[in-house]
C-alpha cells in the first residue's frame, strides 16, 4: 500500500529504540514517532546483567556500551550503624554461559547509541499520537501537528505493549 507505513513504533524510549534497530538489523524499515522534541533521557543509570548484554550484543551495540562502562567486580554491603563492610560478595561468579557481566549504564548514552545506529528519518520527534482511527487494513494515527500517518494494522507497535501479528 503506498503511503502506509508498515511499521510504526510509538516512543523513543529504550523499548522503542531496541526494536527498530532490531527491525532495522533485519532489513526491517520502521518508524518511531516520539512526542517531545529530542530523546528524552531521564533517569540516570541503571544496572545491567548479563542477559541485558545478550540482548545489545544481538543489536549490534554491546562492545559500544562496554566501552564506556565499568564492569562491577563485586559487591560490599556496609553496617549503618557501624559503618564497617557487613558483607561482600563476588561478582565474578559463572553462569551456565560462563561468567557474569554486571555494568551500571548510563541511560542517556545507551539511547544516544541506539538513535546513531538508526538509520536517518527513523525517528520523527515532535510526533504525539492523539487519537488513532480504524480505516480498513489502516489505522489513521492522528497527530498533535494536524497531520495524519497512515499505519498497517498488523503493524503498529506501542513500545510498551508490542502488538504484532504474524505475517499473512
Amino acid at each position: 500500500m503506498e503511503g502506509v507505513e508498515e511499521i510504526v513504533i510509538a516512543g523513543a524510549g529504550l523499548a522503542g529504540l531496541a526494536t527498530a534497530l532490531g527491525l532495522h538489523r533485519k532489513g526491517v524499515r520502521s518508524v518511531v514517532l516520539e512526542s517531545s522534541a529530542t530523546l528524552r533521557a531521564s533517569g540516570y543509570a541503571f544496572t545491567t546483567w548479563t542477559n541485558a548484554f545478550r540482548a545489545l550484543d544481538a543489536l549490534g551495540v554491546g562492545d559500544k556500551i562496554r566501552e564506556h562502562h565499568l564492569l562491577y567486580e563485586r559487591l560490599v554491603a556496609f553496617s549503618a550503624s557501624t559503618g564497617e563492610a557487613a558483607a561482600k560478595l563476588s561478582l565474578k561468579m559463572q553462569g551456565k554461559s560462563g561468567p557474569h557481566e554486571i555494568r551500571c549504564v548510563k541511560r542517556n548514552f545507551l539511547l544516544e547509541t541506539l538513535e546513531n545506529e538508526l538509520p536517518e528519518g527513523t525517528i520523527r520527534y515532535s510526533s504525539k499520537i492523539v487519537a488513532i482511527e480504524e480505516e480498513g487494513n489502516v489505522k489513521l494515527l492522528h497527530m498533535a501537528d494536524g497531520s495524519t500517518i497512515r499505519a498497517n494494522v498488523r503493524h503498529l507497535l506501542d513500545a510498551v505493549h508490542v502488538f504484532l501479528s504474524a505475517p499473512q
